[in-house]
């Protein structure tokens, strides 16, 4: 691959990944409004509920006490809602040239498995990259230890084995290799 090829294909990898961010940015931004939305509503049933024309509170209404479970349910909500803001931009991807993965990690890679030379159905990310938590168990033994201590920017071939109870039976306890690109650790 000339360099000038090796550019674009490294551009496109770049704008791909930050596609990719501004996806995971956006699912984010979505989970904390479902959140938000979920708090709320049950702010508006405890509100309701104190508000009920029982004699009890009518008393305390008219009493002039005020009631407290509101304004307790009201601080819940502002508290889940900025932690949730708050956890849903402290994780970017680094794509730092030469930083090293190490267990507890999540990275985002590229991957294509090949089983006989050949590039297997369903095995590639086909250049979208993926998410991955190293040491979460998501993907077959010895592919996510197989990425401790390699750097980002860095491309891994891991010789793998599929287990024998694998659910694809053209893959139940195949030899393969995955080659990987390591695109950013997440921070």
């Amino acid at each position: 691959m000339n360099k000038e090829n090796k550019k674009l294909a490294q551009k496109r990898r770049a704008e791909e990944r930050e596609k990719k961010e501004k996806q995971a940015k956006m699912k984010k931004g979505m989970i904390v409004l479902a959140v938000v939305a979920v708090v709320g509503f049950l702010v508006f049933m405890t509100v309701r509920e104190v508000q009920a024309p029982d004699n009890d509170t009518a008393d305390a209404q008219t009493s002039g006490e005020t009631d407290t479970t509101a304004d307790a349910a009201a601080d819940a909500v502002e508290e889940a809602f900025s932690s949730s803001t708050e956890e849903a931009t402290q994780q970017t991807l680094n794509t730092e040239e030469g930083l090293v993965v190490k267990e507890g990690d999540t990275v985002n890679i590229d991957y294509t498995g090949y089983k006989d030379g050949e590039a297997f159905e369903g095995g590639s990310t086909n250049g979208a990259g993926a998410d991955l938590t190293i040491g979460s168990g998501m993907y077959i033994d010895g592919f996510e230890d197989g990425l401790i201590g390699h750097a980002v920017g860095e491309t891994v071939d891991l010789n793998l084995t599929f287990p024998e109870n694998y659910g694809a039976t053209d893959l139940a306890g195949a030899d393969v290799v995955f080659t990987v690109t390591i695109n950013g650790i997440y921070e």
